[in-house]
Formats: structure tokens, C-alpha cells, sequence
């Protein structure tokens, strides 16, 4: 049986707070596989970085509140990453 990968767009916002780090954080999360999430970072700006990524499809990628709400706790859980995190899901491509 094959794996169907979900494609989507991700934006990464700064915390409050966290406006130094968030460079380290943006190279960190391009550095491995992000809860089984690929991720390419497309530019950066500011405090605002955008990549496209690729994960399995799974009950995970629902929608984008189910892989948002992922996303942001494992990189709080693994990496003590936090980052406000907005997706869009590209179906059907």
C-alpha cells in the first residue's frame, strides 16, 4: 500500500517574546522532519518565515486547525520551539 502526502503551505510568526530567537528557531525547523512533515523554508521576513512542507495524510491532516495544533505542540514538546502557525492545505494537486 502507498502513502498519500498532503501538501500545504505554513507561516510561522514570532511570539511575543521570542523576536531573537526566531531565526535559531526558523533554521531548527528546517533542520529534520517535523512530526513526520517535511518542510522547505519558501522566504523570510521580519518576524514571518513561510515554508511548503509535505506529511502522510493522515486523521492529522483533517484540516488546518488539526495540523496546526499538531505542529505548534510538537515543537513546543521536541525542539521547546514557539512560534505562531497558520496552514494552508493544498488538496486535490
Amino acid at each position: 500500500m502507498s502513502t498519500t502526502f498532503v501538501s500545504f503551505t505554513l507561516t510561522a510568526t514570532a511570539r511575543e517574546g521570542g523576536e531573537e530567537r526566531f531565526r535559531s528557531d526558523i533554521w531548527q525547523v528546517t533542520s529534520a522532519p517535523l512530526g513526520g512533515a517535511t518542510l522547505t523554508l519558501a522566504g523570510a521576513e521580519g518576524t514571518t518565515a513561510v515554508f511548503n512542507g509535505v506529511i502522510p495524510e493522515t486523521r492529522r491532516t483533517a484540516d488546518a486547525v488539526t495540523l496546526v495544533s499538531f505542529l505548534e505542540d510538537h515543537l513546543a514538546t521536541t525542539k521547546s520551539i514557539h512560534l505562531d502557525l497558520a496552514v494552508n492545505i493544498h488538496r486535490g494537486r
